[in-house]
């Protein structure tokens, strides 16, 4: 059995995570 709360913050981390990285990567360029 999956803890729904601990998968939706973990997802919600890696999305502003990647956010983070995209938006570092876009200024360098």
């Amino acid at each position: 059995m999956y803890d729904v709360d601990a998968i939706f913050a973990f997802v919600e981390y890696i999305t502003m995570w990647l956010h983070a990285v995209l938006s570092v990567d876009f200024e360098k360029r």
